[in-house]
């Protein structure tokens, strides 16, 4: 399945891009594939253990040591960049999995939450 966004009329549709896939794989040549495995494995259990709706900023928290994430700090150097290459990860993740899931950035409190939203969508 792929990762789905309602469109101006209200109608779902897919979304096949894939953003700044180059930057991306990039990120991922530097890495091992028991590392891309580790942190690809990390997340889909993550999206698994939030049945409904998952806020990517809210699932690492601010310390990454001693997780598959710290590799992707480690590649990176920076931590606006990681926190960038994460987010491509989880959109990897979220396009792989089986059932239909849609985005977006939203606010709480009237304050834009940091990291992408996503929702698993019914029909």
């Amino acid at each position: 399945m792929a990762l789905f966004k309602f469109d101006g009329n209200g109608d779902l549709k897919a979304v096949t891009r894939f953003p700044y896939a180059g930057a991306y794989q990039d990120v991922r040549r530097l890495m091992t594939k028991a590392e891309v495995d580790a942190i690809m494995n990390y997340l889909a259990h993550e999206v698994e253990v939030r049945p409904e709706i998952l806020t990517t900023s809210w699932i690492p928290g601010a310390d990454w040591t001693d997780s598959p994430l710290e590799r992707i700090y480690e590649v990176c150097g920076d931590e606006v960049l990681a926190a960038k290459m994460y987010g491509l990860f989880m959109w990897d993740v979220m396009q792989q999995h089986p059932e239909k899931w849609s985005f977006g950035h939203y606010e709480l409190d009237g304050v834009p939450i940091k990291g992408m939203t996503y929702f698993r969508v019914t029909e």
